[in-house]
C-alpha cells in the first residue's frame, strides 16, 4: 500500500512539473503573440496616419480646384466669356456642372445580392 502511495505521489510530482513547463511555454507563446500584435498595431497606426494626411491634402486640393472652377463659372477669369461667342456661357455652365459633379462625394451602392 505504501508503494502504491509513493508511486502515486511520484506521478503527481511528475504531472505537476509537466504542468509547470506547459504553463511557462504557454506564457512565453502568449507574450510573443502579444509583442507581435503590438508591432502590427504600431505599423497599422503609422499607415493610418499617413492615409489621413493624404486624405487631408486631397480634400484641400479638391476645395481649391472647386473654388477655381466656381470662379471660372462666375466669370472671374479674364476672358471666360470668349469661348464660343454667345454660346460660351452655356458650354461653360455645362462644363462646370460636369466638373463639380465629378468632385462631389459618392453615394455608396448597396451590396449586390
Amino acid at each position: 500500500m505504501q508503494a502504491a502511495a509513493a508511486s502515486a505521489e511520484a506521478r503527481v510530482g511528475r504531472l505537476e512539473a509537466q504542468l509547470s513547463e506547459l504553463s511557462d511555454a504557454m506564457a512565453e507563446a502568449m507574450e510573443g503573440q502579444a509583442r507581435s500584435a503590438a508591432r502590427r498595431a504600431a505599423v497599422w497606426e503609422q499607415e493610418s496616419d499617413a492615409l489621413e494626411e493624404q486624405v487631408a491634402a486631397l480634400t484641400q486640393r479638391n476645395k481649391e480646384l472647386s473654388w477655381q472652377v466656381k470662379m471660372s463659372a462666375d466669370g472671374g477669369g479674364g476672358d471666360g466669356g470668349a469661348v464660343g461667342g454667345g454660346a460660351g456661357g452655356a458650354v461653360r455652365d455645362w462644363l462646370v456642372t460636369g466638373l463639380v459633379g465629378c468632385t462631389a462625394p459618392r453615394k455608396t451602392l448597396p451590396p449586390a445580392a
